[in-house]
């Protein structure tokens, strides 16, 4: 596996070269700007404040959900889109406050987790721009639900587990085998960013969970090339690493559950 430890190495490398960090002397907020791009491409910031009980304060000062509504992404009138929200905060612990920004707060022991979680989520939720009128209601992730339970296949949704340096990370579905544990993470739009993360989730995760577990733990992306145009090269990069992908328009093939048998 040294091909994919060096590729994590150079993951890790690529976040500290383009992670920077300022702070306002007069508010006591700083700012983490990530190599993350949100909507309108420009950098991903966090905001980070120590509180007076020692906590810390990680708020995305509401640009996620405000760029969103710029862009005429209505929160109040879909039940499809308060759901991502409700998923978004049972996932990575994040809440949201009435003037809709981003926040949670952490124990300054947990600060690296909690960067991670408001981080997935602002990511997530900013993926709701890539869905059309008609998809809202339905997203990518409920139409994958849909069809498991429709062929009776076994899922356990939202699976959480540890890496190798405490980080949490979320996986979609779990597929428990006597010998293997197939993890699924769906993506609707798949782009660097994700796949970047879905990548270091699987080297952090696989060695703990083939200990813990005593079986394989077989990771699949799972990619809507339906609805959105999946660049050749993300796809590459998966084989390069000998990871599976399942392509949505291949679902009815009767060989598209073959990875997951």
């Amino acid at each position: 596996m040294n091909w994919l430890n060096e590729g994590v190495n150079e993951y890790y490398e690529w976040l500290k070269k383009r992670t920077f960090v300022r702070k306002d002397e007069t508010t006591g907020w700083s700012v983490v700007s990530t190599p993350f791009v949100g909507i309108f491409n420009d950098t991903i910031d966090i905001f980070v404040k120590t509180q007076a009980d020692g906590r810390i304060l990680l708020s995305d000062d509401g640009n996620t959900l405000g760029n969103l509504e710029l862009l005429g992404v209505n929160f109040k009138s879909s039940m499809g889109r308060k759901d991502i929200l409700e998923r978004a905060k049972l996932n990575y612990g994040v809440t949201f406050t009435k003037e809709g920004e981003i926040v949670k707060t952490v124990e300054k022991a947990e600060f690296v987790q909690g960067k991670h979680d408001i981080l997935r989520a602002m990511l997530e939720l900013s993926d709701m721009v890539n869905l059309t009128t008609h998809r809202v209601a339905s997203v990518f992730r409920d139409d994958v639900k849909n069809l498991f339970h429709e062929k009776r296949v076994n899922v356990t949704p939202g699976f959480i587990a540890s890496g190798r340096s405490g980080i949490r990370f979320t996986f979609d579905y779990l597929i428990a085998k006597p010998e293997t544990e197939i993890v699924l993470q769906t993506f609707n739009h798949l782009d660097r960013p994700n796949l970047a993360t879905f990548l270091f989730g699987v080297e952090e995760v696989k060695p703990v969970r083939e200990q813990i577990s005593e079986k394989e733990f077989k990771p699949i992306a799972l990619v809507n090339d339906v609805d959105n145009k999946v660049k050749g090269e993300f796809l590459e990069a998966l084989r390069n690493r000998n990871l599976d992908y399942m392509l949505w328009s291949e679902r009815e093939n009767p060989l598209f559950f073959e990875k997951i048998a």
